[in-house]
């Protein structure tokens, strides 16, 4: 099984299990960043497919997803995104269980922009331009709203939900940088410096009150953020 031999494999078996603590009795929501890709220059960003060994990653993660629920996968417009979604969904079918391919979410998009790319390329912190964007110190001419995103992005989670029924799993399958602008604005939890590696992610259920977060460091209650109010109940 490939995510038993690959190096960023722990953490995603981690969250893989946390599924033990999931309500069937209420639908949940599974975010995870895209599987393996590689890329060399800032050009190879945007156009990035996932490797050989993504497209397993992708397979053998939804293996190991409970077969006895019914799932939807939705993806970005990025090839990489599409792709572990398709693998995840093969995987799920090989365990036997309900799937469904929701498509594009243009709510949940990052611009396909190359002065962003070269700009998420160019900082002088890398891949941890994160810790700025979301506490806007980044130009707002280049990098786009984080927070903005942030509550488009739980608008359209919250639609989908109101379609769904007990038991059933929605997943998304986005980019690191949405793994931790959701995490931070969604639920508080600040960004950690290689804290969303490939197909790392997080599974949520929402009640009235609290959203129930599992990851794969653990799992908590924590309340709606102030702005979430009128799209808060799913019920």
């Amino acid at each position: 099984m490939v995510l038993d031999s690959v190096d960023w494999g722990k953490p995603v078996l981690s969250l893989l299990s946390r599924f033990e603590g999931v309500d069937r009795g209420r639908p949940a929501v599974l975010i995870v960043r895209h599987s393996e890709v590689n890329y060399r220059t800032a050009e190879d960003l945007i156009p990035a497919e996932l490797t050989e060994r993504g497209e397993e990653a992708a397979r053998d993660f939804g293996s190991r997803l409970p077969g006895d629920l019914n799932y939807r996968l939705f993806h970005t417009s990025f090839t990489r995104t599409r792709q572990t979604a398709e693998g995840i969904a093969r995987g799920l079918k090989s365990n036997g269980a309900r799937v469904s391919i929701g498509g594009e979410l243009p709510g949940m998009n990052l611009p396909k922009n190359q002065g962003l790319v070269d700009a998420i390329w160019n900082h002088p912190e890398g891949s941890w331009f994160i810790s700025d964007w979301l506490s806007h110190r980044l130009p707002g001419t280049i990098f786009p709203d984080p927070l903005e995103l942030a509550k488009r992005a739980a608008g359209e989670v919250v639609q989908h939900l109101r379609g769904a029924g007990p038991g059933s799993v929605d997943i998304y399958a986005s980019h690191g940088e949405m793994v931790a602008l959701y995490k931070f604005y969604w639920l508080g939890i600040p960004p950690v410096r290689g804290g969303f590696g490939y197909l790392n992610g997080l599974i949520l259920q929402l009640d009235d009150d609290n959203v129930t977060i599992h990851t794969h460091e653990g799992s908590s209650r924590v309340p709606y953020p102030s702005w979430w109010g009128p799209i808060r109940s799913v019920r």
